[in-house]
């Protein structure tokens, strides 16, 4: 299988990795090494636009699923983005 699945929607392409879990919001949550890593997909970024100020729980914060890790703000919205997971 492929690193990951291409998908072209009008002029956007959009590069999906088959090694994560997505949330329906656009989140991803990959495990390494013991340790969670959550990101934004392509599909969010393109959607929301740049990034211009982002404001993130402090590292060593205990959250439950749902609970708001980041507050991002973008050109087009400002969004809080909560966990998918628990941790």
């Amino acid at each position: 299988m492929a690193d990951f699945l291409e998908l072209t929607v009008d002029k956007f392409t959009f590069k999906i990795a088959t090694d994560r879990f997505y949330s329906a919001e656009g989140m991803w949550v990959k495990e390494e090494d013991g340790k969670v890593r959550l990101g934004l997909s392509d599909y969010f970024q393109q959607r929301n636009g740049d990034v211009a100020f982002a404001e993130i729980t402090e590292e060593g914060t205990a959250l439950g699923a749902d609970d708001e890790i980041a507050v991002i703000e973008t050109i087009k919205v400002d969004i809080g983005l909560e966990t998918p997971v628990a941790g």
